[in-house]
Order: C-alpha cells, then structure tokens, then sequence
C-alpha cells in the first residue's frame, strides 16, 4: 500500500503552530463533467469558504449548482478567448502558447480578483474546468499574491465523461475522450511536488465521508473538518441523480472507440485512488512524461481537428444567425398577416353597413313612391294646394 495523507504530498497542517502564509487557495482540477461541482461543495465542509458570486444552477445539467465562481470562469473565458480558443478546444498546443501572448492585463485582473476573493477568508476555494488548460498562468497569479496553493484533482472514467457530453453537448465519443486527455494529464505533471490529492468520482459517491475524510487529511485540513457538515452533504447534497452513468475498467477495455493512451492513463490513476500508488512515486511522475510525449506526437492531427471545430463554430454561428433572422421574419409576416385581416375585417364590415344603409333608402324610397301613388293622396291634393295657397296669402298680409 502506498503511503497516503497530507505528508506524501508535501502539505502542510492548518493549524497555527506552523509559519505559513494566512491566505490558502483550494484549487479543484478536473476535465468537465467529472464531478468537480460536488467535489468543490464538499470543500465547504472542511471550513473552505467559495465566495458568494457563483454560477446559478442549471436544471438538467447541474441541479444542485455548479459551485463555479462566476468571475473566475468570466476571465478564463477571455484569456482563452485572446489565444483564439474556446474551452471544447482539441488543440494540443493551448498551454504552450500562454507564454507567447501578452497577458499582462488578464494577469493583474487575476491577481484583483483572487486578491479581493481572499481578502477576508483564510482559506478559499475555487474551481473551473478551464483552469487546467491555463494552469500556468493561474500559478504565476498564485505566485505573485504568495498564496499557499493545494489542489484537489478530480478523477472520473472517461466513459462516463463522454456520455454527459454527449447528452449536454452533442459531442462524439473521440472529442471528449480526447479532452479527457488534455485536461487530465496537465492536472497531474502540472502540479507535481505541490500539496495535493486525488479524488475519484465514483469513489467519493459510494463512500462519500470515508473518501472527505481522506481528502481532507491530505490537504492538511482535517482539523477543519467539520462532522456535522460532513454528515449532511452526505445525506442530502449527495443522491443517485448526480451520477447517471457508470463505467468500469472492463468497459474501457472492451471499447472500440477507446485508445490506449486513454486506457493506460484511466489504470494508473484509477490504481492511485485505490492507494495501491503514491500520486508523488517516482512511477506515475515518469509514466506521465511518456503519456504527455505520446499526446504530443498527435499533436498536428489535434490541431487540425481544432481548426475544422473552428470553421464549424463559425458555420454553426452563421446558421443560427440566419435562423434567428428567418424567425423575426416569419413573427413581422405573422404580424403584418394579422393587421392585413383587421383591415379586411374593417373593410368588410364597412362594406355591410353601406349595403344597410344602401338597402334603408331603398326601403324609404319605396314607401315614399307608394304614398305619392296612393288614392288618399291624389284625392287630397286640393286640399293641400288651398292650404299652401293660405300659407302664402298670410305671409303676404304679415309682410303689409
């Protein structure tokens, strides 16, 4: 059995009989859909405070939230964004091209944000995906505010990994199971010699308080732990419906669409959860060399693959951009069709009223043109004219 605990990776105690710096930083690495929000909650339980600008929860995608400080994300989203990459991006060479780019500014943002984040807590946590593909430049960040650093790497089977993609992304096996790679492999090599631990997924929903406890001794926390805490998010934040698939080792075997880099380094870290590896032996740090050798051999390949992502974004951007426009065309014709039938129903009704009005004069003259033809009206006709005749006779008296 491997040597286990806060000392294998070189972590400190939190108590305050030890000179170290007053402000931590709690980093969750982890590739995307691999149970990094649970993981970073259950940090809360070990007195890590999260902050209180943290992404929303999603239904269907993270109902019980994604434990995710907004700005945090917002900033990765804009460095990624000045390399010309996205965070689905499957080229190899992301890293590599942090230190050509002139971060200058996203660095002193960095360093504003985390500063004003731990300012009144003495230990904090964070999380985002993304942080693996740009851990370089979030070191240089932890460097310049002398944080005390320690890192949780979140471990899930890639099959597992690739079917939440597939369900929130649409994303093929190969894509994801590549990303798997690029995000886990630089969490490892990336951090060595540095305070961390390894956290299974899978392992921490079947014993959740047995896996916290372990973490939390790795980290140098488990004087923090608190059991009451602890106890509740094993009984009420954890559930079945956190996890909606599950792999095992002989299903990545058996797998067609499954490499052998990807199988090779699933084994090992699946070997380190267990404790049957020390994440710092000299075995995995070598074996994690090669692995990151070979991804790099396929790095052209990668990077066409990235490239052709790109031109269908693009293309995927301008066909939702004219659905879009067809849609506010469809609601103005929809609209211009429903002032075009008021107005045919105003014409029509306009129209019925003259035809009323139309068919009353024809009624009136009708009945004007049978009182002048009736007998009554011929026979009085003298009559009518005498007394027309008086009416004139007394206006002219009037008038003498």
């Amino acid at each position: 059995m491997a040597e286990t605990g806060a000392a294998r990776s070189g972590c400190r105690e939190s108590g305050n009989h030890m000179a170290e710096p007053v402000r931590h930083v709690i980093v969750v690495l982890g590739m995307h859909r691999s149970g990094t929000s649970a993981i970073t909650r259950a940090l809360s339980v070990m007195g890590v405070d999260l902050g209180s600008h943290l992404l929303p929860p999603v239904e269907g995608q993270n109902d019980k939230g994604f434990w995710e400080d907004a700005d945090v994300m917002a900033l990765d989203d804009e460095v990624l964004g000045q390399l010309g990459e996205t965070w689905d991006s499957l080229s190899a060479s992301v890293t590599d091209r942090l230190g050509t780019q002139d971060l200058g500014p996203w660095r002193q943002r960095g360093r504003d944000l985390l500063g004003e984040k731990t300012a009144n807590c003495e230990w904090f946590g964070m999380k985002d995906p993304r942080i693996v593909r740009l851990l370089p430049f979030w070191q240089a960040v932890f460097a310049d505010l002398d944080l005390d650093v320690r890192y949780v790497l979140a471990l899930r089977h890639p099959l597992s990994v690739a079917a939440s993609l597939a369900r929130r992304n649409g994303f093929v096996t190969g894509k994801s199971l590549f990303l798997w790679l690029h995000h886990v492999i630089p969490a490892v090599r990336e951090t060595a010699g540095r305070c961390r631990t390894l956290l299974d997924y899978d392992r921490l929903m079947a014993a959740p308080a047995l896996e916290l406890r372990r973490v939390a001794g790795d980290l140098g926390l488990a004087d923090r732990l608190d059991e009451s805490a602890l106890g509740e998010f094993c009984d009420e934040f954890l559930e079945d419906g956190l996890c909606h698939s599950r792999f095992g080792l002989e299903d990545l075997m058996r797998s067609p669409e499954v490499s052998d880099l990807v199988r090779a380094v699933y084994q090992i870290l699946e070997r380190v959860s267990r404790g049957e590896l020390g994440l710092d032996c000299a075995e995995v740090g070598e074996t994690f060399d090669a692995f990151a050798h070979e991804l790099r051999l396929q790095q052209p390949a990668l990077d066409i693959a990235a490239a052709l992502d790109k031109e269908n974004a693009v293309l995927r951007q301008r066909l939702h951009e004219r659905e879009v426009a067809l849609a506010r065309l469809r609601d103005q014709a929809a609209a211009q069709a429903g002032q075009l039938e008021v107005a045919q129903q105003a014409r029509d009704l306009a129209v019925m009223e003259q035809e009323q009005a139309l068919a009353s004069r024809q009624v009136a003259l009708a009945r004007a043109a049978a009182i002048e033809t009736s007998t009554i009206w011929r026979f009085s006709a003298p009559l009518r004219q005498a007394l027309t005749w008086l009416r004139r006779v007394g206006r002219s008296g009037d008038a003498g």
